[in-house]
């Protein structure tokens, strides 16, 4: 999983393979953290107050807090350049976009016409995801100042945003011709190589930031990813464990080692990291997904409900989150929670077709057949070509006695996939029931007839038993039934006519 709170130059980065994959993420943080890191940002030599201030917002993960350090040293300096951009980022991090467009507006009136302004347009750019004019700014802030490794670095962020990660290797390898001790540079170069695949090389990269600084827990983390991705997950565990060791609240870290240990077959230590993530952030969405599934792989299907309800109540929009609820409460059988599940998710995104797919079987298995059939054809409108659906909905067809009916839909299962051993065996069983129901059609007709034949001959108790003897095998053959109450009637024998 990539790293979701404060990045430092080096970001964390996803593991492959997982379960749920997001997207790599652009380095977020990286100007502030570099002008932290270097002490660029003000000369604080005179004022102990306002260092201190400084050491603490260079330590600080969390962005509320980060905000209100801020807050201090503006006091001192409002105009101060790089507070204010710290203070974007911020506003960004905890996805307060109007806040953080305010705040670059503020910062544009202040200082429009300097060269560090160009950097923080870049950085703006970058966040709302206009890569490709943040990368146009970068360049600019170049022109002006083309031996800026700094600025150089960004460059290769962006470009890597963009998954350009060749030209993000070039920059970085001119950012680090600059400055060669320059650890951001090193870190993104890195995650470059990490996004090319070229696991080892990361790991070098990685390694040298260590000797550097061997204390940086992100990129000790990198390193454990990129050896997750080597397999190597005993070494990986060692470097999430450092981490942990350095920064025991690093919650990434827990959810990396978990992975490993899920790779290992060591569940019940991967859930101890789920357990102590949640220690440390009780409302973590991801823990609670992550510790859920594992639960749910693990057959206690009740207990990952809960986690998942948990999720639920801080992101009820999660069709993830909802999708494997569903298929907890499908182990239980729990069909009419698991219809609720769905609707909940067919609200927020009406065309997914896995929920339709999962709903028409829950119904099937309900015997609302009918509900089932709309299900199916709803799937069937977005996805014409849907095997599945097609399938499911001859078995309801087939059980709603609808024989031909079926019969067609396996039909066009076969058209599509010739050698599918469902469609045809599910189509021989359509044919033989189909078969079944006109012979024994045929028998009551012949039964019905028979005592209609002896009726005519005067031989009533003969022609009610034949009658008797249809609605023994089939109750609800409505010409046998009206032909032996007419009989009884005719015999005067009215109250059994009106049983």
């Amino acid at each position: 999983m990539p790293e979701r709170g404060t990045f430092e130059s080096i970001e964390d980065i996803p593991i492959e393979p997982y379960r749920r994959l997001p997207p790599v993420r652009s380095s977020k943080y990286t100007r502030e953290e570099e002008t932290l890191n270097q002490n660029q940002i003000i000369d604080v030599q005179s004022d102990s107050k306002i260092k201190e201030l400084w050491s603490k917002l260079r330590d600080e993960d969390n962005p509320l807090k980060k905000i209100e350090i801020c807050g201090c040293i503006l006091n001192n300096d409002k105009s101060n350049l790089d507070v204010q951009h710290i203070l974007m980022n911020c506003y960004f991090d905890l996805d307060r976009a109007n806040d953080a467009e305010k705040k670059f507006k503020e910062i544009e009136a202040l200082h429009g016409n300097t060269v560090a302004f160009y950097f923080v347009k870049g950085d703006f750019l970058k966040h709302t995801n206009r890569i490709l004019e943040s990368i146009e700014w970068y360049r600019k802030a170049l022109d002006e100042s083309p031996n800026d490794y700094k600025f150089l670095n960004e460059l290769g962020n962006s470009y890597r945003a963009n998954g350009e990660f060749d030209k993000a290797m070039a920059h970085y390898d001119e950012a680090l011709k600059i400055k060669p001790d320059y650890v951001y540079a090193l870190g993104n170069k890195g995650i470059a190589l990490y996004n090319l695949k070229k696991y080892e090389e990361a790991i070098k990269c990685y390694e040298e930031v260590l000797r550097m600084k061997p204390d940086h827990v992100k990129a000790l983390n990198n390193k454990g990813i990129a050896l997750s991705n080597l397999k190597k997950y005993e070494e990986a565990i060692k470097c999430y464990e450092e981490a942990l060791r350095i920064k025991p609240d690093y919650v990434n870290g827990l959810y990396n080692k978990g992975d490993a240990l899920d790779n290992l077959g060591r569940y019940e230590e991967e859930m101890k990291c789920y357990d102590e993530a949640l220690k440390i952030k009780p409302d973590d969405v991801d823990a609670l997904e992550r510790k859920g599934f594992l639960l749910f792989i693990s057959g206690i299907d009740e207990d990952a409900i809960k986690c998942y309800d948990e999720a639920l109540k801080i992101n009820p929009c999660d069709t993830n989150l909802l999708y494997k609820k569903s298929i907890a409460l499908s182990n239980l059988k729990k069909y009419e929670e698991l219809i609720k599940c769905y609707e909940e998710t067919l609200k927020i995104k009406p065309d997914y077709v896995y929920a339709l797919y999962i709903k028409g079987d829950a119904l099937s298995n309900l015997k609302k057949y009918e509900e089932a059939i709309k299900c199916y054809d709803e799937v069937l409108r977005i996805k014409p070509d849907d095997v599945d659906a097609l399938n499911n909905k001859g078995d309801a067809l087939s059980n709603l006695k609808k024989y031909e009916e079926a019969i067609k839909c396996y039909d066009e299962v076969l058209r599509i996939k010739p050698d599918d051993v469902d469609a045809l065996n599910n189509k021989g069983d359509a044919l033989h029931d189909f078969w079944r129901d006109i012979e024994e059609m045929k028998f009551y007709d012949a039964l019905n007839n028979k005592g209609i034949a002896l009726s005519n001959l005067k031989k009533y108790e003969e022609a009610i038993k034949c009658y008797e003897e249809v609605l023994r095998i089939k109750p609800d053959h409505v010409d046998a039934l009206n032909n032996k109450a007419n009989l009884l009637s005719e015999l005067g024998k009215l109250p059994e006519a009106l049983d």
